[in-house]
């Protein structure tokens, strides 16, 4: 049977909670910790405390920009989203089985987005599907 492989994204928090138990099992059984680490697999990365703040407070909705199948609006809260009135940031978008049935399938199922730095409104526009 082949192997499944799950992404997992960790909070800052649950990164220290793991570094807690694993120091703690480390404390009784060395390898028993390297056991535990080594079973998370290579995949494993962290939420930080920045995305965390985007995805709870940053609003999407559509845009209805004219002659686009899709297009998003990002809104960034000016207090809670401060990190990216510096920074980019960059989304993986996936649309539902029925978004896409009412788009026609023109657009991918699943793409990425990266908008630019600055706080407020967003316009993304979902790129068509290549043939």
């Amino acid at each position: 049977m082949a192997t499944r492989r799950r992404r997992v994204v960790w909070t800052e928090q649950a990164r220290r909670m793991l570094d807690d138990a694993v120091s703690y099992v480390a404390q009784d059984s060395r390898p028993a910790a390297e056991r535990l680490l080594t079973s998370l697999g290579d995949g494993v990365r962290y939420l930080s405390a920045n995305e965390y703040c985007g995805y709870l407070h940053g609003r999407i909705e559509r845009a209805d920009e004219t002659g686009q199948p899709l297009s998003l609006a990002v809104n960034y809260d000016d207090h809670y989203c401060q990190y990216f009135a510096t920074h980019e940031s960059t989304w993986i978008l996936h649309l539902s089985d029925e978004t896409r049935r009412e788009l026609k399938n023109v657009v991918p199922e699943k793409q990425t987005i990266t908008l630019p730095k600055g706080l407020g409104r967003h316009v993304v526009n979902v790129k068509q599907a290549t043939k």
